[in-house]
């Protein structure tokens, strides 16, 4: 095992309503420990979740929470994770630039859009719920609709099954994507 090793920091972005009403956080948190313990022991890579409720920010935020977020959180980011299901969260106030968004995860998927952050947001979509027509279903149905616009990858999900096992097929893709060279010459140095 080397000491020395590669972090990937992921953002996690979701309304309250994900952090109290579901186990979706701790279903990220526990696969990236889950990876953490093959990757880190093996190719020296380990995964960071960082959230708004995890890590907590000193201060009410000048001028605005959402701008200590965006700067201390996502900016240091790897990939960002975005997960909605009924609510779309409420508006963090106007940035800097003067612009408002309808909710602290969209402002947080924009501002990791603008650095080139990996982006993947997953969808709750459960099937008793399918029915549900509300301001918050418009928002993130209107939501979806300008990520396949802005051809990002999304996906719907209908249990926490199906969370872990995208999940694992994502940081999977992530990191066959980033490392596939190196992991090659290390799979071909185990070999021998």
């Amino acid at each position: 095992m080397s000491e020395s090793f590669t972090e990937i920091n992921v953002f996690l972005s979701c309304p309250d309503e994900i952090i109290t009403k579901t186990n979706f956080k701790d279903i990220v948190e526990n696969e990236l420990k889950a990876v953490n313990t093959y990757y880190k022991d093996t190719f020296g890579v380990c995964f960071d979740l960082k959230h708004w409720k995890k890590n907590p920010i000193l201060g009410r935020g000048v001028p605005r929470v959402q701008d200590v977020i965006n700067q201390y959180l996502i900016k240091n980011c790897d990939i960002y994770i975005g997960i909605l299901w009924k609510s779309f969260g409420n508006p963090p106030g106007k940035n800097a630039n003067g612009i408002e968004y309808s909710s602290g995860t969209e402002e947080e998927y924009y501002f990791a859009k603008d650095l080139n952050l990996e982006l993947w947001f997953f969808f709750y979509n459960p099937r008793a719920d399918l029915d549900i027509d509300s301001e918050g279903i418009a928002k993130i149905k209107k939501f979806k609709d300008q990520l396949k616009k802005d051809q990002i990858w999304y996906c719907d999900f209908y249990s926490n099954d199906e969370l872990k096992e995208v999940l694992k097929e994502s940081i999977n893709w992530y990191i066959n994507k980033k490392y596939s060279f190196s992991l090659s010459i290390l799979a071909k140095f185990l070999t021998k």
